[in-house]
């Protein structure tokens, strides 16, 4: 399930929000070689794209886990149902008119998770709880 947002912010009106801070290093591994499927990426990376040792395109994309990594890059529809499988809720904001499959990702951005801190009573530690997930993608799909 997506939303399309067009030109529009939403704003979370309880719980915390948790923002990715960026964290510089560079697109490949941390040895400067090209990167690997699954491999950790920076969120300064995020929607970077590189090409594999085997040749793959992959791009940088948010994990269900809050990180990054280095993903097959299998188009518009495939990064929203990558992004979706991961747990986000996926907020488009699109130009053009083109069918989804003529549509190419511009940007993968603000990713938020909003969660809660559970301190049950007799508990000895705090839990979090993901809430919610929601991360934006501008396509163009004008070709």
């Amino acid at each position: 399930m997506f939303t399309v947002v067009l030109g529009t912010a939403l704003a979370t009106a309880f719980g915390a929000v948790l923002l990715s801070s960026p964290v510089l290093a560079d697109a490949g591994g941390s040895d400067g070689a090209d990167p690997a499927i699954g491999q950790a990426c920076m969120a300064v990376n995020l929607n970077d794209t590189a090409k594999s040792p085997s040749g793959d395109t992959l791009r940088c994309l948010a994990t269900g886990s809050g990180g990054f990594s280095w993903m097959t890059d299998t188009g518009a529809a495939g990064t929203i149902a990558q992004l979706e499988k991961e747990g986000y809720s996926v907020q488009l904001e699109r130009v053009g008119v083109a069918p989804m499959d003529k549509c190419t990702v511009q940007n993968v951005w603000d990713p938020i998770i909003q969660t809660r801190t559970d301190r049950s009573t007799g508990s000895t530690h705090a839990t979090t709880i993901v809430i919610n997930k929601t991360i934006r993608v501008s396509l163009d799909c004008t070709g």
